[in-house]
């Protein structure tokens, strides 16, 4: 015979694994020979060297095997008694499996032989009993109806809604403790998401089916319950404000009540199964109990209540295998494991500690607070909240609603106070990152907002709305390659989220990138029509096309929406001012924004502006200085403020807020040019002229800053300078007044 198959060394944890070999590899058998290629087992499994292992057919006894497996005993150096060693595999069909067995030697030892009947008479005895597992089954039917239900009502297929599983019964200490004691086993029957049920369902199906058929179905129905019991009673005991749910608890009842049975029934189980199942059993309990201790979110206090319920219940209610032998003590084994389960349930619920509040209570005033909150009844909701509060001053939900309902109300320090609170609670909550955030950004710090944002983003990355909020104070720090990038992030996750594209298409008029930000404002306005600020921002860049009626049409659309929308006020009056000089538009547009919000500092500056252009210097003064009262940081103010001084002929009152302009901002340009006008006017032309040079540095193409420097070195006769100035102004195609080039002419005598 020659043939090469696939197979395998170990299929899972719970498989017998080979003990040399590991992994996936091949079998060639040729003439009396195989060929097994694999990787070396070792301590540490990475990096394993491939190890060839060959042995003759003849070497080969004991071969046995069921489904896909493959086991035998071989004898390396040809005497089968001394020296043996074990050897299984795993072949990738059944077919292959039984065509490979049939090859191999039929040769078995007495010790084999005996095993074989006594496992065969086990299975005999186990099928005999209990036929079919109905209870099993039964269960794992009944935990997958209850998963559809709470989908259907609301709860994700992966993530689970909390609300939706404690309406249909999820265990709380509040609530259990509160009379809803059949929470411990409703609890059972409920999964925190699809992948929480496959591995519970997986686990009950591995172990119940043994275990119903060694206990019978009524005394597993009765471990079951137990454990459910017991490790529910656990789970509250150990954390009171953990919402729970899970078959786990009852499950590691089932697994824990093998370990029983084996340890109390040996003569029942052949010990060439037992040392098997005693090992899967303690792999399972142990490895799962380690990974619940090392891992948050795992209820592991349930697993332990199951586990030592689940054993008790199992030395109470063994007993031997046969339907005659198991008949003979069924009654007194019963009422002794009934007794035992209920005196551990009572002496268990005993040692509960009772919620300091009612959770029905502290929900109710929840759904209220949420209630005024929507409707912007901030006051009640903050009321309510902090009666919740009261009651359970662990209820971070409380603390972060509480936050959002005084940053509504501007208690910005307050807001920021609820949230620190709530992450005390609970560290890893994002949304309490994301509402502290929001109140830093309302202050101005705008860092420690960044941080929040950033924060939240690293515990939940799929957190589109930090992304966006992040984005939108990014761009307010000039950071707009970084803001876009957050904003485009938003947009992977959640393609449909209009206010993303609304605040990336700002950032792209920021970088002058117009049509991309018309784009993007559109794509807003597309998906929800009824966004104001999309209707504003695609204003701002038909505005900085040139496109003003468009702009104007934008503004007015986004004032539709939202009347009381100051920026687009702003926006607006700054449109109708550059078309045309519409300046009482303008005014009336910029005093419609004040209106609405009395602290907007540019819509003052700007209409100082509009009043300087009207040439009603004292309200442009009156304005530009209000809005240096606001924000003292606006060197436009400064400036405008400057200009309304000089126009009045009081230049070193203008001097002095040109220079406030660029304390603030150095490289303003048009600041260091009008304080050398106000300078010239008052005769200091050197001053003039290093103020029009370094306006030039800045804005090297800046015309008039050439026209009023050559005037400048006209004033001082510097003749050779002013004409080198007007050929650099003719090289960089830049235009000069013709009244300044005559003079020069005349003053200098010269055409060029």
């Amino acid at each position: 015979m020659k043939a090469n198959y696939r197979i395998k060394y170990q299929r899972s944890s719970g498989d017998a694994r080979n003990t040399m070999l590991r992994g996936t590899g091949s079998l060639s058998v040729c003439e009396d020979v195989m060929t097994f290629e694999g990787s070396k087992r070792r301590f540490w499994p990475f990096w394993g060297a491939k190890q060839t292992l060959t042995i003759s057919r003849e070497a080969v006894f004991d071969v046995a095997g069921h489904g896909k497996s493959i086991s035998f005993e071989y004898s390396p150096d040809g005497d089968e008694q001394t020296g043996n060693q074990a050897f299984v595999f795993y072949a990738a069909t059944g077919e292959e499996a039984e065509r490979i067995k049939r090859w191999l030697p039929t040769r078995v030892t007495p010790e084999f032989e005996k095993a074989r009947a006594e496992i065969e008479q086990f299975r005999s005895n186990m099928a005999a009993a209990i036929p079919r597992a109905y209870v099993t089954y039964s269960l794992v039917a009944l935990n997958i109806t209850a998963f559809v239900l709470t989908i259907i009502a609301g709860s994700g297929i992966v993530t689970p809604d909390t609300k939706v599983l404690v309406v249909y019964g999820a265990n709380m200490r509040a609530l259990t403790t509160d009379g809803e004691w059949w929470r411990l086993l409703s609890s059972a029957f409920l999964h925190a998401g699809v992948m929480h049920l496959a591995f519970n369902m997986w686990a009950l199906l591995t172990f119940g089916v043994l275990v119903e058929r060694l206990f019978g179905s009524s005394f597993f129905l009765l471990i079951y319950i137990v454990s459910a019991f017991l490790g529910g009673i656990s789970s509250i005991i150990w954390a009171d404000a953990v919402v729970s749910v899970g078959a786990s608890g009852a499950i590691f009842g089932v697994c824990s009540a093998l370990m029983a049975y084996l340890l109390t029934q040996r003569e029942s189980v052949p010990a060439s199964m037992g040392s098997g199942l005693w090992k899967s059993a303690l792999f399972f309990a142990g490895y799962n109990v380690f990974y619940g201790f090392s891992h948050a979110g795992i209820d592991n206090a349930a697993h332990v209540g199951g586990l030592a319920g689940g054993f008790v219940m199992g030395l109470a209610l063994a007993g031997p295998l046969g339907a005659e032998r198991r008949s003979r003590s069924m009654r007194l084994r019963l009422l002794t494991g009934a007794g035992v389960g209920a005196a551990a349930i009572v002496l268990a619920v005993s040692a509960v500690p009772k919620s300091p509040f009612s959770y029905k209570q502290a929900s109710s005033l929840h759904d209220r607070a949420a209630a005024f909150l929507g409707k912007g009844e901030y006051d009640k909701a903050v009321a309510n909240y902090s009666e919740v509060l009261r009651m359970n001053p662990s209820d971070k939900v409380a603390y972060v609603n509480r936050g959002i309902a005084y940053d509504e109300q501007g208690k910005y320090d307050e807001a920021i106070s609820d949230c620190t609170k709530a992450l005390a609670i609970d560290p890893k909550l994002a949304e309490a990152y994301i509402n502290r955030g929001v109140a830093y950004e309302k202050k101005g710090q705008f860092d420690r907002a960044i941080s929040d944002y950033s924060s939240a983003l690293e515990l939940d990355p799929k957190y589109a709305g930090a992304y966006n909020s992040r984005g939108w104070l990014l761009g307010e720090k000039g950071n707009y390659d970084e803001a876009i990038s957050d904003y485009t992030r938003a947009l992977e996750i959640d393609p449909k989220y209009a206010n993303a594209y609304s605040n990336r298409g700002v950032a792209y008029v920021r970088k002058g990138r117009y049509d991309l930000a018309i784009a993007d404002c559109t794509s807003a306005l597309e998906i929800n029509p009824k966004i104001a600020p999309a209707f504003n921002n695609r204003g701002l860049a038909y505005g900085a096309q040139g496109q003003y009626d468009k702009a104007i049409a934008d503004y007015t659309r986004a004032l539709e929406i939202d009347p009381k929308f100051a920026m687009a006020y702003l926006n607006r009056g700054v449109v109708y001012a550059e078309k045309e000089g519409q300046l009482d538009q303008a005014i009336s547009d910029y005093t419609m924004a004040l209106e609405i919000n009395s602290k907007y500092a540019n819509a003052y500056n700007n209409r100082g502006l509009a009043y300087i252009r009207k040439g009603q210097y004292d309200l442009a003064i009156a304005d530009c200085t209000r809005a240096l009262e606001i924000n003292p940081g606006i060197a436009s103010a400064y400036n405008n403020r400057g200009l309304s001084y000089g126009r009045k002929g009081e230049y070193d009152r203008a001097i002095a807020d040109y220079t406030g302009a660029l304390e603030i901002d150095p490289n303003m340009a048009e600041a260091c040019y009008n304080r050398g006008l106000a300078l010239a006017e008052k005769g200091d032309y050197d001053l003039a002229i290093a103020d029009y040079t370094r306006a030039l540095e800045i804005a090297p193409k800046y015309s008039n800053a050439y026209g009023n420097r050559i005037m400048a070195y006209t004033k001082k006769g510097e003749f050779d300078k002013a004409w080198e100035d007007m050929h650099r102004a003719e090289t960089l195609g830049l235009t000069v007044n013709q009244k300044v080039v005559q003079g020069l002419r005349d003053a200098s005598g010269r055409e060029n």
